[in-house]
């Protein structure tokens, strides 16, 4: 790939310097690893904009109406290939035309990399296990996601790659002095890979540090914090006592494949397939779908807004907004666990190892109910292992240690042991 600028074919490896070495791997440092050596997105812009010209404004209104995505406005944050709005339309129509978004019910809305790979990098030698990424900018709908949002973005703007990850490429890099004075083998300058090191590229992009992460803005912890303690203050007794209920009649139904008696043989002429397709095989999901409803306290089920127990099909339509509306029991279970995980960890400023850790029962000490009376001014502990920590070994152990935590995370943490002694 870059043997007109090395003169590969006359000096061989021999310009192959420290400077070389240095310049990519500020490029890796602070686009990537892959990125930094293959430039996919210089050479992917350059790609297209030598063909957008050929795209006629017939043909860009033709493909508008039938992909209307690509019409839409992106924000600037979003940007990675930076063309405007008629030359990203051109592109996707130019690429189109290309076979990059397959055909037929081979359709790939996001593209093929493996098709962009080949254009990019037609007659040069690249790894035959590259991955390019699909760049937003190209895709001709929505990738589906099973969250409602995008996840955050946790990388600082102005750091770049991990220095582990820098290492493994650098260690990697180093193995091309084991061609020295081999037969028939170009012998690089032993002296360029020599300054290759972590703190070297350091000294010229900002390495990120192994294991961290931008933290949250405070306005998002804090309003999140109070929200979880609303939500959990107000339905956490409610939601366990009701999901306690409804397990408990399910419990006795059965969960054999076709002991659902209401649902007919597919190969039977009772079989209805707009009435019957989705109907659980099992008793029990049978029961859970339809019946469970009318077993639970009405009362109860009314205040919350439940409509359902199980919880909504992964992409089902406004799923999101079903669930903020508090319609399924189970999704709203789920809230309920998420928000007593976020706020032990954010409240004990515990690892995410150690909550997943936990016991069932017994994580308080002394292990006494903080919602009897008389019990109000105990001053109570988490009990939790400690990770990073402990001896190793086939057979290796985390410390046990306590730390103290708030009555009222106390009393959350109580609901919720209760509630796993039942069920």
């Amino acid at each position: 790939m870059r043997s007109a600028a090395l003169e590969l074919s006359r000096y061989h490896l021999n310009h192959i310097t420290a400077d070389f070495w240095l310049s990519l791997f500020k490029s890796m440092s602070e686009d990537g690893a892959s990125n930094g050596v293959y430039d996919f997105t210089s050479r992917t812009v350059k790609l297209v904009k030598a063909h957008v010209n050929s795209i006629t404004q017939e043909q860009v209104k033709a493909f508008v109406i039938k992909h209307p995505f690509v019409n839409r406005d992106i924000a600037e944050d979003d940007l990675t290939l930076y063309l405007t709005k008629e030359e990203r339309i051109k592109a996707c129509c130019w690429l189109y035309a290309q076979g990059y978004y397959g055909s037929g019910a081979g359709f790939l809305a996001q593209g093929s990399g493996a098709v962009l790979s080949t254009l990019l990098f037609e007659r040069e030698t690249v790894s035959p296990l590259l991955r390019i990424p699909s760049s937003p900018e190209l895709w001709l709908t929505e990738k589906a996601r099973s969250t409602e949002y995008r996840s955050l973005n946790s990388d600082k703007s102005e750091t770049s790659s991990a220095e582990r990850t820098i290492n493994t490429y650098i260690i990697a890099a180093k193995l091309i002095n084991t061609n020295i004075f081999k037969d028939n083998a170009s012998s690089p300058l032993i002296d360029a890979t020599k300054v290759l090191s972590v703190r070297k590229i350091n000294d010229l992009v900002t390495l990120k540090p192994t294991g961290r992460t931008q933290t949250l803005h405070p306005d998002i912890v804090f309003k999140l914090t109070r929200q979880s303690f609303e939500f959990v203050l107000k339905f956490q007794q409610e939601i366990l006592d009701t999901c306690l209920l409804a397990i408990s009649k399910g419990a006795s139904k059965s969960t054999k494949a076709r002991s659902n008696k209401e649902r007919p043989d597919e190969r039977r002429p009772e079989f209805i397939p707009e009435i019957h397709q989705n109907m659980s095989h099992a008793e029990r999901g049978h029961f859970m779908q339809t019946k469970v409803m009318g077993t639970l306290n009405e009362k109860a089920v009314k205040a919350m807004g439940i409509r359902q127990v199980l919880p909504f099909e992964v992409l089902a339509d406004d799923k999101y907004n079903a669930i903020r509306n508090n319609e399924s029991l189970f999704e709203l279970y789920s809230v309920l666990i998420g928000s007593c995980q976020y706020l032990t960890g954010v409240i004990s400023a515990r690892r995410q190892d150690e909550l997943v850790s936990l016991a069932s029962t017994g994580n308080l000490k002394p292990n006494k109910n903080p919602l009897e009376e008389g019990n109000e001014d105990i001053e109570y502990n988490l009990i939790f292992k400690l990770k990073k920590s402990g001896n190793g070994g086939k057979l290796s152990t985390n410390k046990t240690i306590e730390r103290p935590i708030t009555a009222s995370l106390a009393k959350i943490i109580w609901r919720l042991e209760s509630f796993n002694v039942v069920a």
